[in-house]
């Protein structure tokens, strides 16, 4: 992984940004940090404890690895860029098959991406969510996902279930980037 700074238009305005591009040589450090997540979850169970979430680093690492993003780097909203089309990428991925994903008052993307690490095995199915429907989703009897925005709230909600609600395919499924 290399980490530079560029220029880079994001949301209408150009500014500098630190990224990290991923290389080859990433699969093997990423695959070495999901074993030892997974040994962690694992450990944390004998005892009882709450399990931890799957590290950013992984699912943001595996997306770039996979679509040829970069990663921002302390960029206030959006995860990940794509240099080809231009857009910030707002990355969100579960480890269980029921998630309960946030988003901060502010989040801003330009596409939406969610990823589905929940059969452990290392290989995601990737999703891209639509900002509309998303923005419109009721997340109570009286709010949508954009009103609790408005409200300097963040939005809670399954992925899961809105993905089957809204009947959205996989962009691929059983997506391996580390070996």
């Amino acid at each position: 992984m290399t980490v530079e700074t560029v220029r880079l238009t994001i949301f209408g305005e150009i500014t500098e940004v630190e990224v990290q591009r991923f290389e080859d040589v990433d699969k093997g450090r990423l695959k070495n940090i999901w074993n030892l997540w997974l040994r962690l979850r694992e450990d944390l169970r004998l005892y009882n404890s709450r399990s931890i979430n799957l590290p950013e680093i992984l699912s943001e690492g595996a997306w770039c690895l996979y679509s040829g993003s970069v990663r921002l780097i302390r960029h206030t909203s959006a995860d990940t860029y794509n240099l080809n089309t231009g857009e910030a990428e707002q990355i969100k991925a579960t480890s269980t098959s029921n998630d309960l994903t946030s988003f901060g008052p502010r989040s801003r993307w330009d596409r939406l991406y969610f990823l589905d690490f929940s059969r452990l095995d290392g290989s995601f199915d990737a999703y891209e969510i639509p900002t509309n429907e998303l923005q419109n989703y009721r997340i109570n009897a009286n709010q949508t996902f954009r009103d609790q925005q408005n409200q300097g709230r963040r939005p809670r909600l399954c992925l899961i279930d809105f993905i089957q609600e809204y009947n959205i395919s996989p962009i691929e499924t059983n997506i391996r980037v580390w070996t």
